[in-house]
Order: C-alpha cells, then sequence, then structure tokens
C-alpha cells in the first residue's frame, strides 16, 4: 500500500485540470520512448512540449517541472543543447521550482542531483539524491542516480549496492540501459574491467548508437588489452566524436571532476587512441 511521505506526494500532486493530467502523461511517454542517439532528441523535444502545456494549464504540477529539469540532464549527454551553461541554469530553476512545490517529491530532488551532478558538484549533488531515497527508497530512479553520483564522486562500492537496489526494484524499467550503464561506472572505478564491458554491451543492446557508451565499451576493452576489438570500437566511437582530439577535449564533454575521467582516457589510450599533446 501507499503510504507516509509517497501517500503525502500523490494526493498534493494531482493537478487542478485533468487536461493539465494528460498533457503530463503523454510527456512521460514520450520521454520513456525518446531517442537515445546523440544529436537526436526529437522525442525529448517533444516530450519538453508537453511538459511545458501540462505548466501552462496547471503550474502546481511539480512533476512536469522536475521532468523538464531532467529533459535539459539528456540534452547535455545527447549534445543537444546549443549552449551548456543555459541549459544548467535552466535544469536549476525547474527543480527548484518542483522542489517548492512539493518539497518530498523524488523526482524534484533528483532534476536539482541531476543539476549539481552535471555542474561537478557532487556534495550537493548526493545530498538531493540521498534524500530522494530517504522520501522514497522503493523508487528505482532515486537509486539509479545516487549510484550514479556516487560513482562519479569515487564512492565505487557504495555506487554498486545502490544500483543493484535499481535492478531489484525494477528489472523492467523503461531507464534500464541507464542503470547498466551507472553499473559500467562503479566497476570501472573499482577495476573491475571485464564486469564493466559486460554492463556496457548489455547497455548497447537496447540503443546501440550511444555515442558516450561506445566510447566506456573502447575503455574497458583497452583496459582488457582485447586490442583488435578495442581498436575497432575506439574507431567507431571517434566516428562520432569528430572533435576529440586531446585529453583536455575528453574533459570538457565528460562529467566535470568525475573520478572515472583518468580511467576513462587511459582505457581510450590503451584502446589505441592518440591525443595530441
Amino acid at each position: 500500500s501507499v503510504t507516509g511521505h509517497e501517500l503525502k506526494r500523490l494526493s498534493r500532486s494531482r493537478p487542478q485540470s485533468m487536461s493539465a493530467w494528460e498533457e503530463y502523461l503523454q510527456g512521460l511517454k514520450l520521454y520513456n520512448d525518446r531517442n537515445y542517439s546523440d544529436l537526436d532528441n526529437q522525442g525529448l523535444t517533444e516530450a519538453r512540449l508537453h511538459f511545458e502545456k501540462a505548466i501552462d494549464l496547471d503550474d502546481t504540477l511539480s512533476d512536469a517541472y522536475a521532468y523538464l529539469a531532467l529533459c535539459g540532464f539528456w540534452d547535455l549527454v545527447h549534445f543537444t543543447t546549443d549552449d551548456s551553461k543555459v541549459t544548467l541554469e535552466m535544469m536549476k530553476v525547474h527543480g527548484r521550482k518542483a522542489e517548492t512545490l512539493n518539497p518530498e517529491n523524488p523526482v524534484a530532488l533528483i532534476g536539482l542531483a541531476a543539476h549539481y551532478f552535471f555542474s561537478g558538484d557532487f556534495p550537493n549533488a548526493l545530498n538531493y539524491a540521498e534524500r530522494a531515497v530517504q522520501f522514497n527508497p522503493s523508487f528505482t530512479l532515486s537509486n539509479w542516480w545516487l549510484g550514479l553520483i556516487q560513482a562519479h564522486a569515487g564512492r565505487f562500492l557504495e555506487s554498486e549496492i545502490s544500483i543493484l537496489k535499481a535492478f531489484e526494484l525494477s528489472p523492467v524499467d523503461p531507464e534500464l540501459e541507464r542503470i547498466y550503464g551507472a553499473l559500467y561506472c562503479s566497476y570501472l572505478g573499482q577495476k573491475r574491467y571485464q564486469e564493466a564491458l559486460d554492463a556496457s554491451d548489455k547497455a548497447l543492446q537496447y540503443h546501440p548508437d550511444q555515442g558516450h557508451m561506445l566510447g566506456w565499451r573502447a575503455a574497458a576493452l583497452g583496459h582488457l588489452g582485447v586490442v583488435e576489438e578495442a581498436k575497432s570500437a575506439l574507431n567507431r566511437y571517434l566516428s562520432l566524436r569528430p572533435n576529440l582530439k586531446t585529453r583536455d577535449n575528453f574533459r570538457q564533454i565528460f562529467v566535470p571532476n568525475s573520478m572515472l575521467t583518468d580511467s576513462i582516457i587511459e582505457g581510450l589510450v590503451k584502446a589505441g587512441w592518440e591525443p595530441e599533446t
């Protein structure tokens, strides 16, 4: 049964207008069905429009603001934003509004965690993700986000526990490939390269054209010393990253201050990448 914080959240989340709720649900469907390829955000764009319409009809709908913040996160991941600083600020604004409307809404807290994550502010990102789990320990998204942030913050063993909890809660989740991506991060940080490779392969089964995941797979293969396969994976990745010439180039497109940056760069070099100096 639904009790406690979650019951209060659902009670507060009921919109004043059913059409606003319908707009929100349509946005959520498009968000979950979106394209995961780089430079193509058609589904995400359509989802955003529905969330914005829901807010126009009912500006008390906390979840719609929260998902607008998460739309910004995926724009950053897939390079579909014209200005990353503007997108980061938008994520904070929408996340703050969602939290103001419902301070116990885990999606609102995740939206803010996503903002701080891509700002390289892991203490604040962890704080919001931990609070999201606290308010609803059975919410898959909260556990996945907590695990992802823990991995990039260097808390690799803790991240594995959080991510495996997400799998346990929702083994057929719409974001399953993302959970595998987070698991890759945990294993890479622990130098469990074969398991990291396996996680990347599972993630790519769902959407095989994700640029960052192809790079992560090449790095794991590089660490494993699988020379020919690593080189092939690297070439495919670099074909999607034609401007990736130096180590600094990689740092500029990766999560700021991540404890995984050097390990991925090292893996790419072992796969055959020759960054300019």
